[in-house]
């Protein structure tokens, strides 16, 4: 599946305007069905589908360890993602009746229970990156990110050490940048 599609646009130059053909992003509908249940369907760019489905189940909190992962396939010209994970708890649908509407772009929905999280601390020993560090990072990012500037309408997301770009992916949808490399991250 190509992450790009040619589209007719309006291209307006001064007072001028007219139809043209542009490479905008692509986005499609892609199921995630997990355990043989469908979960969700996902609109998103059609590269790294196996990765966004690891990341998406990570962050909703129903993956915690690569060995939970029994198998992993994308298929079907919709696409689909299927993935079977060992080790859910007995009726983990139930997570799945309560959403919350988040406040994003298009009322995004999460599966996540705020009430678990509410009592986390935040660990802030984190590393310190120089801000000469982040500035050279962020000419590696922009170099990188194809699709952006091919198109100029994805959002990008990178993992870093300070000192290098380890990870990099790119979505129509900013949710499904970050879900795409925490996936990528986990699963190498």
């Amino acid at each position: 599946m190509k992450p790009k599609i040619d589209a007719l646009i309006l291209k307006v130059s001064g007072n001028e305007m007219e139809g043209a053909v542009d490479e905008v992003a692509a986005e499609l509908p892609v199921r995630l069905v997990l355990n043989g249940e469908p979960l969700v369907t996902l609109l998103c760019t059609p590269t790294e589908l196996e990765e966004l489905a690891v990341g998406f189940l990570l962050s909703e909190g129903l993956l915690h360890e690569r060995s939970a992962i029994k198998k992993l396939s994308v298929s079907g010209t919709g696409p689909s993602i299927f993935i079977e994970l060992a080790g859910l708890p007995r009726h983990w649908e139930k997570q799945f009746e309560k959403r919350t509407i988040s406040s994003g772009c298009g009322k995004g929905i999460t599966f996540t229970n705020y009430d678990r999280s509410k009592d986390r601390k935040l660990d802030t020993r984190g590393p310190v990156v120089s801000v000469s560090a982040i500035r050279e990072l962020l000419k590696v990012f922009r170099n990188i990110s194809t699709l952006y500037l091919e198109t100029g309408g994805v959002h990008s997301a990178a993992l870093s050490d300070g000192k290098d770009l380890l990870f990099f992916s790119e979505d129509i949808g900013r949710h499904n940048a970050v879900d795409k490399l925490i996936g990528k991250a986990f699963l190498k």
